[in-house]
C-alpha cells in the first residue's frame, strides 16, 4: 500500500516536471522569434523635401555683396607693400623710410612744437652722476568710420620704467571717477533733466609740473651736440607720476573756478550757486560735464580750454 502511494506521488511530480519544461521550451522559442523580428531590417523612409538641381559655381547670386570688394595685387611685391600699409611703423628709422614717411615727418613736427608751446624742457649739458632716461617715438593711423585713414598721430614717449624710486619720481597714484559714482551721476542727470557733456583734454600731461629733476636722452629726429640732453621741466607720457602731476594741475584749475572735490569720490568736484549744482567727473583726461543749464557747461568749457 504504501509502495503503490509513493509511486503514484513520483509519477504526479514527472508529469508536473514534464509540464514546467515543456512550458520554459516554449518562452524560449518566443523570445526567439521576438529577436529575430527587431533584427528584420527596417524600411528607408523617404524624405518629403523638394530637391533641387544643384548651383554652378558661377551663378550669378555668388557674385552680389553689399560692399565693394578692392582687387588684391596679384605680384608678391605688391601684396607685401599693400601690407606693409596697413601696419604702423614701430621706429622713427622706419616711419622715416616708408612711403608715406611725409605724414609722419609732418606728425613728429607738430608733436614737438605742442613741447615748444608748452615750454616743456630746456636743452642743458648731460649732468655728471646722474640718471638719464631714454624715450621712443610712438606712431599710430587713426581710422574714421569707413576705415580710411583719418590722421597720422606720432607721440614721444618716455621710457620711464627706467626712473628709480625716490630719485626722479616719489608718489604716482592718481584717483579717477568710481563706476559706482558715474552710474549714480547718470541715474541723476536722467530724473532731474540734466545735460551731460563730454570733454577730452588734449595732450593732457604735458600740462602737469615736475617737482622731480628729470634729465631726458634727446629724441630721433632732432639735431643736437654731443653732451646736450633736455631737462624736463613738465610731465610726459610714459614717466611713472605724469598721471598725477597731471591731477593735481586739473584740481587746482577747477578750484580756482569754484569747485570743490568730493570726500566720497575724488575724482568728482562739484559747484552749488542758486540751487544749483554743477558737477564733473574726472577719469584721467576725460571729463563728464552735468549741469541743468547749457550755457554753465559751455562757459566752463571754454575757460577751462584757455587755460
Amino acid at each position: 500500500m504504501y509502495k503503490t502511494q509513493k509511486s503514484q506521488s513520483l509519477e504526479e511530480q514527472t508529469e508536473v516536471g514534464g509540464e514546467v519544461e515543456v512550458e520554459r521550451q516554449e518562452e524560449v522559442e518566443s523570445v526567439r522569434v521576438e529577436e529575430r523580428k527587431d533584427n528584420r531590417p527596417t524600411e528607408r523612409r523617404q524624405s518629403g523635401r523638394l530637391r533641387h538641381a544643384p548651383v554652378c559655381d558661377d551663378d550669378p547670386r555668388f557674385t552680389r555683396t553689399s560692399y565693394t570688394r578692392q582687387k588684391v595685387p596679384r605680384s608678391t611685391e605688391q601684396v607685401n607693400k599693400a601690407v606693409k600699409a596697413l601696419k604702423d611703423p614701430t621706429s622713427y628709422k622706419e616711419a622715416m623710410s616708408r612711403e608715406d614717411a611725409v605724414h609722419w615727418k609732418r606728425a613728429c613736427t607738430e608733436e614737438l612744437e605742442e613741447f615748444v608751446r608748452q615750454k616743456l624742457f630746456s636743452i642743458v649739458p648731460k649732468p655728471i652722476g646722474r640718471k638719464v632716461i631714454g624715450c621712443k617715438w610712438v606712431f599710430k593711423t587713426k581710422l574714421d568710420t569707413e576705415g580710411q585713414i583719418e590722421r597720422y598721430k606720432a607721440q614721444l614717449v618716455a621710457q620711464g620704467f627706467s626712473q628709480i624710486s625716490g630719485v626722479n619720481f616719489d608718489e604716482t597714484f592718481v584717483p579717477v571717477t568710481h563706476h559706482q559714482t558715474l552710474r549714480t551721476l547718470l541715474a541723476l542727470a536722467n530724473r532731474h533733466w540734466w545735460h551731460i557733456h563730454q570733454m577730452d583734454v588734449k595732450s593732457a600731461f604735458l600740462n602737469g609740473d615736475l617737482e622731480n629733476e628729470i634729465f631726458m636722452r634727446i629724441p630721433e629726429g632732432i639735431d643736437s651736440k654731443e653732451g646736450e640732453v633736455w631737462l624736463l621741466h613738465k610731465a610726459l607720457y610714459g614717466l611713472k607720476q605724469a598721471s598725477r602731476e597731471w591731477y593735481l594741475k586739473m584740481k587746482g584749475k577747477l578750484e580756482e573756478l569754484g569747485f570743490k572735490r568730493s570726500e566720497a569720490d575724488h575724482g568728482v568736484f562739484t559747484k552749488g550757486s542758486d540751487g544749483k549744482i554743477f558737477i564733473i567727473a574726472v577719469y584721467v583726461d576725460d571729463f563728464l560735464l552735468f549741469s541743468k543749464l547749457i550755457s554753465e557747461i559751455r562757459d566752463i568749457k571754454e575757460r577751462l580750454g584757455m587755460s
